[in-house]
């Protein structure tokens, strides 16, 4: 949505914009402010001592997302090679 919203363009267009790898360095400057907010939540909600963060998911793909949530929540934070598999995969491991 904040892709939409900043390119005025309609949500499948801003997600078709995005996906493609060429297009990170645009995107990741104006979806900054929201992965700060996403940084700063993981922060508050950390509730033991953690040693390591690992981030999974399509929005890990941007680059540089690793970097912002070190900086906000002091800890190492790792981006695995193709973060946007890791999910599907670890649900098919532990599906019934």
């Amino acid at each position: 949505m904040v892709v939409a919203g900043s390119m005025d363009v309609d949500y499948d267009e801003a997600e078709k914009f995005k996906l493609q790898p060429e297009n990170y360095r645009y995107i990741f400057p104006v979806v900054r402010p929201v992965v700060e907010k996403m940084a700063e939540i993981t922060k508050q909600n950390i509730l033991r001592d953690v040693q390591h963060i690992y981030l999974v998911g399509g929005t890990s793909c941007l680059d540089g997302i690793e970097e912002v949530f070190q900086k906000y929540t002091a800890i190492t934070t790792t981006k695995p090679y193709n973060p946007l598999l890791v999910t599907p995969i670890g649900i098919a491991m532990y599906a019934g």
